[in-house]
């Protein structure tokens, strides 16, 4: 089954930070994963800166990235390529304290030690976008720079120069975005704001897998009375260059999905279906497993666990706060679609999935409550896991794992969690 957060590392959905912009999915679904991360206040001189599918959980490692965890499986999170390690590599800035206040929007981990996290904390001086980091798997963190942009995405400020996702590819290299696009290649010792498409576009998506570093681009500015064609496109670059070129047709806006990357092939799902393709082409078009939702398209939240087994799920029917869910498996590589599992009424709100390619699939909602959901059995059970979140219906991002056992999610402005129990239990984190 799925993956939001995969970029390299483990099976990620959704990328894994999806962008929250309302029209792209009807029901507001949202994808990403994360592990560590190192917070600081921009302005403050660096520091505060129904067939089954007879396995549609794929049975051994893989790595996909749509969420911002380094990943086994696939998921909606943010992930790297890069595979759990042993010891962090030492890269970037010393870093200095925690600032007081922080709260995550957005999570990344290139192993499951090494991990980043982008917030925002009270400052004197707006912008007051934070990243924080750590080297040893959450235990301790340290502020480090953040790029000189507002926290958010464009579609809820009216506005491309703010981030609200946060990707790593490796200790070094590592993107802001969410509008705006920032890079640093040092670490986060320093960002550079980098310009991908034509004036006026933003960056809705943003994964990295394989040496390469991909981007959705929307045409149109959030602040733009009118934009005809309204299109995105998908971009890519090498990992430590800002050299950005297309790699795939303009597509309309309002039908897509969230970008997931995995291995050297990205995915973007729409209404007529998911398109695929690498760091130099556009690829095939993958039927869209989700059917019609009352005469509207439906666009497929999808994790991919491997280059085969790929897992989609459906929302329909929203209403009242909730939703029906229907899980769908493929083993083939997207060419044919299967259900998984019963279909089940759930909170409306998806904010994104996670396969670990070793058999559990979690999936994220949100609506009078905020919940982790996991299946062990190709969506047969769907059961909550244990994790201390506070009412209220608050918006996951980032689910992700970055192995197999070891797993990410932010609840938005609030908490950062780890499970190292392939998403059982989780633990929220303090960051000091």
């Amino acid at each position: 089954m799925r993956r939001q957060r995969a970029v390299p590392g483990l099976g990620l959905g959704l990328g894994f930070r999806a962008s929250r912009r309302a029209s792209l999915l009807r029901l507001g679904v949202v994808a990403a994963m994360l592990t560590s991360f190192v917070a600081s206040c921009s302005s403050s001189s660096g520091t505060q800166a129904s067939s089954t599918v007879s396995s549609t959980i794929a049975p051994s490692g893989a790595q996909s990235s749509s969420g911002g965890a380094a990943s086994t499986g696939s998921s909606t999170a943010p992930v790297s390529s890069a595979s759990s390690a042993t010891s962090a590599p030492l890269a970037g800035p010393a870093g200095g304290p925690v600032p007081r206040g922080f709260q995550p929007y957005s999570a990344t981990f290139v192993s499951a030690l090494a991990g980043w996290v982008l917030g925002s904390a009270p400052c004197s001086s707006p912008p007051c976008t934070s990243i924080v980091r750590t080297r040893d798997g959450g235990a301790t963190w340290r502020g480090i720079p953040a790029p000189k942009a507002g926290i958010g995405t464009g579609y809820d400020n009216q506005s491309s120069a703010v981030v609200d996702s946060l990707r790593f590819a490796d200790a070094t290299d590592g993107w802001a975005s969410g509008g705006a696009l920032f890079a640093t290649h040092d670490g986060g010792a320093t960002w550079h704001s980098v310009r991908v498409g034509s004036a006026g576009s933003v960056v809705i998506g943003l994964e990295t897998t394989g040496g390469s570093v991909y981007a959705s681009v929307d045409r149109c500015a959030p602040s733009a009375d009118s934009c005809t064609p309204n299109t995105v496109t998908i971009y890519s670059a090498k990992v430590g260059s800002d050299s950005w070129s297309p790699v795939s047709a303009a597509v309309p806006a309002q039908a897509i999905g969230h970008l997931v990357v995995h291995g050297s092939t990205w995915y973007l799902p729409s209404t007529t279906g998911i398109y695929t393709g690498s760091a130099t082409k556009q690829g095939r078009t993958l039927p869209n497993p989700c059917p019609n939702d009352e005469g509207f398209g439906a666009t497929a939240t999808i994790a991919v666990a491997d280059a085969s087994h790929l897992d989609a799920m459906c929302v329909s029917d929203g209403a009242a706060g909730s939703a029906r869910y229907q899980l769908y498996g493929t083993v083939d590589g997207g060419l044919h679609w299967s259900k998984a599992g019963p279909s089940r009424i759930e909170a409306s709100g998806l904010s994104g999935i996670a396969d670990n390619a070793r058999r559990v699939l979690l999936v994220a909602t949100a609506s009078g409550a905020s919940q982790i959901l996991r299946t062990t059995n190709d969506g047969v059970t769907l059961t909550p896991a244990r994790i201390a979140a506070p009412s209220g219906g608050l918006e996951w991002a980032d689910l992700g794992f970055t192995t197999p056992s070891h797993g990410i999610v932010v609840l938005l402005k609030t908490a950062f969690y780890l499970s190292r129990d392939a998403g059982a239990t989780w633990s929220a984190v303090k960051f000091t």
